[in-house]
């Protein structure tokens, strides 16, 4: 009888790490996780660069603009004197 309770024992705990051997095959490893991570981060390091470069461009697009309307402003005085 306690040979029997042992043996079911034994038998849950063998399945309980049948279960989790599964479940860890599933898992990344550290060298695969380092990996994702970095090119994880080259990715957000290019989108930052594209970033930084549309602001300049907006910065300077806003300076452009800025002058072309001083620009027209003086042409619309020097029309409206002609």
């Amino acid at each position: 009888m306690e040979k029997q309770r042992l043996e079911k024992t034994v038998d849950k705990i063998a399945l309980e790490v049948i279960k989790h051997t599964e479940a860890i095959k599933g898992l990344v490893t550290k060298g695969e996780f380092v990996e994702f991570k970095n090119e994880n981060f080259t990715r957000l390091d290019n989108m930052m660069t594209v970033l930084q470069r549309l602001d300049q461009e907006r910065v300077f697009t806003v300076e452009r603009i800025r002058r072309l309307e001083e620009d027209i402003e003086k042409i619309k005085t020097h029309l409206a004197l002609s």
